[in-house]
């Protein structure tokens, strides 16, 4: 029974934990900037900007949050180093928050 406790949680908690965000596929960074508006931002256009879990209505750019991401300068870092080298990354966007100006928001990303 205690395992079965156990799996059940387990479960819910990897579910909950995918309902909050969505990957996108490998994706190639077009455009790189920083945007100083609501504490500042990283601003990015990729090859494939058609995922936009959170519904958002401007969807020309994903953006992380300086103020709301404790990664924010690793995950900046991370993907200059992937424009200037042409590497690609996957990005994983919060699924129910948009940028105040309601751009996709970046929660973590990893190379591939």
């Amino acid at each position: 029974m205690k395992l079965l406790r156990i799996i059940w949680l387990s479960a819910l908690l990897l579910t909950s934990m995918e309902v909050s965000a969505t990957w996108t596929a490998p994706v190639e960074i077009k455009t790189v900037y920083l945007h100083t508006q609501h504490g500042g931002y990283g601003v990015f256009i990729f090859s494939d900007m058609s995922v936009n879990p959170a519904k958002c209505s401007n969807t020309a750019y994903y953006v992380i949050s300086k103020t709301n991401n404790v990664l924010f300068n690793e995950i900046y870092s991370l993907m200059l180093a992937n424009y200037t080298t042409g590497k690609k990354v996957r990005v994983w966007l919060d699924n129910s928050t948009c940028s105040p100006h309601n751009h996709p928001l970046i929660i973590h990303a990893r190379t591939e």
